[in-house]
């Protein structure tokens, strides 16, 4: 069912019993991305899901550039975007990967949550994306980066250098397995 909440003066519409409740709940009550934003700041968003942090840092920043290959979600984050009038977010309607080009892209693996896949071939829950790689940002002057790809950020933060621009990060990261975990010591 589809639900409407008002936090603050942000509008957000949410399927209610889905993760897009949790998204909103951990990101504009919880505040789990507790940035210090500067209006000046030009945010990376990787992962943004149907817009909750877009919603959230737009406000306080100069621009959110935003990164995400599910059609369903980025119609939604532009559905957001409108409806509360924030017009300084530039959406990219791709994946970050470790190479630009393409990939297949799962809807609801890794447990439930979306993200690139190896060695699939196209299907109902595999579709191919255009993918760009981390470092084709760094063209902007990025100062703060934020990334939740499921598991994904191992492999686009490996040796890639970020620009002294960058003076804030949030990377949410998956540590389910002993591999994760050494990746994770390695980011």
């Amino acid at each position: 069912m589809l639900r409407t909440a008002i936090i603050d003066w942000r509008i957000f519409q949410y399927e209610s019993g889905t993760d897009e409740q949790y998204v909103l709940k951990e990101v504009l009550i919880d505040w789990c991305y507790p940035f210090d934003f500067k209006p000046t700041d030009v945010v990376l968003n990787l992962g943004w899901h149907i817009g909750a942090f877009e919603l959230y840092a737009a406000p306080k920043v100069h621009t959110v550039i935003t990164v995400e290959p599910v059609p369903e979600s980025c119609a939604k984050i532009k559905r957001h975007l409108e409806i509360n009038s924030i017009p300084n977010v530039a959406l990219f309607e791709k994946a970050v990967g470790r190479y630009s080009g393409k990939a297949q892209f799962g809807l609801g693996c890794n447990n439930g949550h979306n993200g690139l896949i190896e060695n699939s071939e196209p299907t109902d829950d595999i579709i191919e994306v255009e993918t760009l790689a981390l470092s084709h940002f760094f063209q902007y002057p990025i100062t703060k980066i934020k990334c939740d790809i499921e598991g994904g950020e191992y492999e686009i933060f490996e040796d890639v250098l970020i620009p002294d621009s960058v003076n804030e990060m949030w990377l949410e990261t998956h540590t389910f397995t002993e591999e994760q975990g050494m990746k994770h010591d390695r980011l």
